[in-house]
């Protein structure tokens, strides 16, 4: 009766020409998210639950906002070769904003090309690979200045699994307490 893409996947042109409806949903943030479960509900005849999962998550939200809170500058990679950043208005800066952490990002646009002077002078208390970032060695032989960091003096140098803080949909909202402990259980190691 219907596809539904996320924005990611989308192959739409190809199912209009044979006349297949379908539905691309963005999932940019967590507003995103709430605002597709009620439009999905709308969608199936399910509009009740979907208002009251809305609802859960939305408490679930300043739950976290209110009980987990970081503290400190962050930088998020999409990529470490070359070191990249996602955009400001991406789901995995909200994600860490949500958490309490000020995400640094250079004014050029999306998916920023991070040099080793700007995190230098930032000077991070977090740096979180994702995506393409496969470990933290990558991430430290990328930049030569890292070593220099806050981050990386106390060892606070993350790479997280791309489910975990790219996953746009409600599961997110676990997984961003998931992102907190594993942050924060590491500091308390130490």
């Amino acid at each position: 009766d219907l596809v539904i893409f996320n924005v990611m996947g989308e192959v739409k042109n190809g199912l209009d020409k044979f006349n297949i409806p379908s539905i691309t949903f963005v999932n940019r943030s967590l507003d995103d998210i709430l605002k597709n479960i009620d439009i999905l509900g709308k969608l199936t005849g399910r509009e009740k639950e979907s208002l009251n999962l809305i609802h859960e998550l939305e408490i679930k939200r300043e739950y976290i906002k209110e009980n987990f809170s970081l503290t400190g500058k962050a930088l998020v990679l999409y990529s470490d070769s070359p070191p990249t950043s996602f955009d400001k208005n991406s789901l995995p800066v909200e994600v860490l904003e949500t958490l309490g952490l000020k995400v640094i990002q250079p004014k050029l646009g999306k998916k920023t090309i991070i040099s080793s002077e700007y995190i230098l002078n930032e000077n991070p208390d977090y740096i979180i690979g994702t995506r393409s970032v496969k470990s933290i060695d990558g991430v430290v032989k990328s930049m030569p200045l890292i070593e220099e960091t806050k981050a990386f003096k106390n060892k606070d140098i993350y790479v997280i699994d791309s489910s975990e803080i790219l996953r746009a949909s409600h599961r997110v909202f676990d997984e961003i307490e998931k992102i907190y402990f594993e942050l924060k259980k590491e500091k308390n190691q130490k």
